[in-house]
Formats: structure tokens, C-alpha cells, sequence
């Protein structure tokens, strides 16, 4: 048994820093109570406004938060906010935010991830996030709005209970380079990367993160089982081997941007890969079946892609349109090791057009007026 190192994996000291990013002057630490209360977020309605005048209940997590929480993962950032906490299933480890005590089966199917405003989604199982939860890189987050209360009137699909929107770092929020190394108990290792550029009109930011844990030992004991043989009448007695299943996680995440003008083009790739015990702890060796390993574990791959392409135009004061085109894909590729031919893999392409108008009236009153196509495979 592995044995556990007085310094926690998720309480570290980065090893060294490149270069610090000196959005500090823009923290909520430096307002008034007056400036406090008009922090602006732009989830609430899809538009800039005050906090204060925001039609829902908004929580947001700011860059000085992260910088201070120390997390190792975006799962630990939103696990410390208030009414939402985290969850596992048999298949998947931290997969489901729960906002409000709403929680679903094995799929996060009632929250709604966005990136910078943009849909984050997979049609296989409507909610499988725990690539996202686990790889986003945090070095590239300027702030996270949580709304906790249905938003599917505005979002659709899965904005069923709450809706969080990471909203990355700008240019002129990003260090030209900054970098961090991690190592702790369970043999965790994390590096991260971050990064930004101006050539000439176009404007580049990007940020890489990597992290891989042996994870903590999962034993179990087994207690002797007396039955009657159904077929002979006779009692049978199985003593079940005590074994154990080190829970790994290996965990990859990118986050580019680049802006021209008002055309601005994200990506963004996180994978996890994770051990679970699945449905069944076929991974015990319970029956000592010969020729069978059974002490191996059940994993998950999950691969999150999305490509967003994005452009805004003021036509005057009062109207402004934005068109949107965005692709999400999921592979996702399950397998118990103890049976080669064994595997249960999937994936799904969901292409969204989307046309958004944003019009004034008047004073004190806006409009939202657009529509989409959505293609899913």
C-alpha cells in the first residue's frame, strides 16, 4: 500500500513561475463596496449588466479566487461554491455537478457548461463533462459565472437546474509566458502553460495543462458466502480474495483563442482518462475463475473537442448581431482490461448555427431576437 505523504496533492507550491499576469489592478479585491456591487456578467441574459440587476441568482468566482484556492482542477474550483457540489457515478469520477441538490444518474445531463458564452455539449450521454472538469486549464480562466436556476430559455438543452460559463483571459489580461510544475502524494504530477501574443492585427492566447495522479487505493475486503447449490441441493461456501484498484486519472487539456477584429476563432481539447469500478467491480476476483485476471480494472477515455468560430457586427447604437459556428465532438472509448475483446466506445459530431440580435428600444429595455440549426450525429 502506497503510503500517504503529509503534503496533499491539491495543497502544492508551483516550483517556479515564468511570468505573473498583472490583471491584479482589474481584481474585485480593489473595488468599493459601490464598485462591487456593479460587477458586470454577461450570462444571466447574454448581455453585460450589473450583478445587482441581473434577473438570477449569480455566483462568480473570480481570477484572485483561483489564484488563492490553489485547485488542481476546474471539479475542485466549483466544488467550494455555494449550493453546488460534486458527485461520481459507478462510471465516471466527478462527472456531475450538482446545483441545488438536483442530482442525475451517471450523466451530467442538467447543467450546462459554456466556454466564453458558446455551448459546451455532447449528444451520447447529454452531459459527460468529466474531461472538462478535470483538464480545463485554470491559468487561462479570468472568471466563472454560475447561475444556479433554469436558463434553458436562453441556453436550451441541459440549462436545466444551473449554467456556468468560463470565461477566459483576454490579451490584455495574459502573461506573454507563465508556467508552473506540480508534485505531490499518489505520485501527482501537474504542469501547466499559458501563453499570448499580438502579431500585427491578430491576437493569440493559449494555455495547455497536464496532470496525471496514481490516485488513492480503493480496498476491498471480502467476507465469506455460504449458498445452496440450486442445481445439487449442496452448500458451497466462496471465500472471496481481498484486492485492491489504484483509481488513476492521466488528464490533458488546451484552450487556444485568436481575434481579428470582431472575428474570434476558440478551441478547446480536454481528455480524461480515469480507472472506475463500473457497474459491476468485475475487477474483483471473486470467483477465482482460472485462467482469468480479474484484478484489473474498468477505465474510461473521454475526448471533448470544441471549435467555435465567431463574428459580431454593430449595424448602430441599438442593434448588434452576432453569428456563431460551433462544432462539439465526443469520443469516448470504455473497456474492462481483463477481457480483451471486450469494449463499449461511442461518439457524437453536434454542429450549431446560430444568429443573435441584441436591440435597444428604448432606454432601460432590450430585446433578444435570433435563431439556430443545430445538426447532431
Amino acid at each position: 500500500m502506497k503510503k500517504l505523504l503529509l503534503l496533499s496533492a491539491f495543497v502544492l507550491v508551483s516550483v517556479f513561475t515564468i511570468a505573473q499576469s498583472d490583471a491584479e489592478s482589474d481584481s474585485l479585491y480593489s473595488l468599493s463596496l459601490e464598485e462591487l456591487l456593479n460587477v458586470t456578467i454577461t450570462t444571466a441574459s447574454k448581455q453585460e449588466e450589473s450583478i445587482t440587476d441581473a434577473a438570477a441568482i449569480v455566483s462568480v468566482i473570480t481570477q484572485k479566487e483561483i489564484e488563492a484556492y490553489g485547485a488542481i482542477s476546474l471539479a475542485e474550483l466549483l466544488d467550494r461554491t455555494t449550493n453546488t457540489y460534486f458527485s461520481s457515478g459507478y462510471t465516471y469520477r466527478d462527472n456531475m455537478l450538482s446545483i441545488r441538490g438536483n442530482v442525475s444518474a451517471n450523466s451530467n445531463t442538467n447543467v450546462l457548461i459554456l466556454i466564453d458564452g458558446r455551448p459546451f455539449r455532447e449528444s451520447l450521454f447529454n452531459g459527460l463533462n468529466a474531461s472538462v472538469y478535470a483538464s480545463f486549464p485554470l491559468e487561462r480562466i479570468d472568471r466563472i459565472e454560475i447561475i444556479r436556476g433554469p436558463g434553458s430559455i436562453l441556453y436550451g438543452t441541459c440549462a436545466l437546474t444551473g449554467v456556468v460559463n468560463i470565461i477566459t483571459k483576454s490579451l490584455d489580461k495574459t502573461s506573454p509566458l507563465s508556467a508552473s510544475f506540480r508534485y505531490g502524494s499518489f505520485n501527482t504530477l501537474q504542469g501547466t502553460l499559458a501563453a499570448g501574443k499580438k502579431i500585427g492585427k491578430l491576437e493569440l492566447t493559449a494555455g495547455a495543462n497536464f496532470w496525471n495522479t496514481d490516485g488513492w487505493e480503493y480496498k476491498t475486503v471480502g467476507e465469506p458466502l455460504t449458498f445452496q447449490n440450486p442445481m445439487t441441493g449442496e452448500s458451497m461456501t466462496i471465500n472471496p480474495n481481498a484486492d485492491s484498484l489504484d483509481l488513476y486519472k492521466k488528464n490533458f487539456g488546451l484552450n487556444v483563442g485568436a481575434k481579428v477584429g470582431n472575428l474570434k476563432v476558440s478551441l478547446n481539447y480536454l481528455q480524461s482518462e480515469q480507472a472506475n469500478m463500473g457497474a459491476e467491480a468485475f475487477w474483483l476476483n471473486f470467483l477465482n475463475s482460472p485462467g482469468i485476471d480479474y484484478n484489473t480494472e474498468f477505465s474510461a477515455n473521454i475526448k471533448r473537442l470544441m471549435l467555435d468560430v465567431g463574428y459580431e457586427k454593430q449595424f448602430s447604437k441599438n442593434w448588434q448581431t452576432t453569428f456563431n459556428l460551433t462544432a462539439n465532438t465526443l469520443d469516448l472509448n470504455r473497456k474492462y482490461d481483463a477481457f480483451p475483446n471486450y469494449n463499449d466506445n461511442g461518439n457524437s459530431l453536434d454542429n450549431l448555427l446560430e444568429v443573435t440580435n441584441y436591440i435597444k428600444p428604448f432606454e432601460n429595455a432590450s430585446l433578444i431576437v435570433g435563431g439556430l440549426i443545430n445538426w447532431q450525429t
